[in-house]
């Protein structure tokens, strides 16, 4: 899960595979990935078509795979950029947007970080990278109340992993 985020991005994965991005060795169980090498790779692809949005994304979650969180966050910053406004993945990409800007500024929540949040649930009101974030904004302000509201918001229709590793802890903390 680490190596490849949400299991939808196992199709990343192997996009990624076939395009020759990873080491022969790199399955999702030995988790052999050259990110540097994949890193060189893609910022060279990405100069030959600045606008490749699925670029950027591969590049975005390889710098975060080597918890690089500022470097992820300017990357997801370009996606955001290069996504139309009119696009169902919008919401998407800002709130990944916001989750890289969060890791990359030490898991504190910034004003620039709830402006993008804001901005990501007024386009899905339910997409998950925001409301777990508008959730840590909450609790990080002792808003207990609003923040136990967001993760279990979330818990509805997150995966049992994310359920188990965060969510589940996270409330019972703001019970606390």
């Amino acid at each position: 899960y680490a190596l490849l985020g949400r299991s939808d991005d196992y199709l990343r994965f192997q996009v990624m595979r076939e395009q020759g991005l990873l080491n022969a060795k790199n399955t999702p169980d030995n988790k052999g990935m050259d990110l540097v090498k994949a890193i060189s790779i893609l910022k060279e692809k990405i100069q030959q078509d600045p606008k490749d949005e699925k670029k950027w994304y591969l590049l975005a979650k390889a710098y975060a795979a080597s918890e690089q969180f500022q470097h992820a966050a300017e990357a997801f910053a370009e996606i955001v950029k290069l996504t139309p406004k009119d696009s169902p993945d919008l919401a998407m990409v800002k709130g990944s947007y916001a989750q890289t800007l969060y890791l990359a500024n030490n898991e504190r929540i910034t004003p620039q970080i709830e402006a993008v949040i804001t901005e990501a649930l007024s386009i899905d009101p339910q997409e998950s990278n925001s409301l777990i974030l508008k959730g840590i904004a909450a609790f990080q302000k002792n808003k207990f109340d609003q923040a136990i509201k967001n993760w279990q918001e979330e818990k509805a229709k997150a995966d049992q992993n994310l359920v188990e590793s965060f969510i589940n802890q996270a409330i019972k903390s703001a019970k606390a």
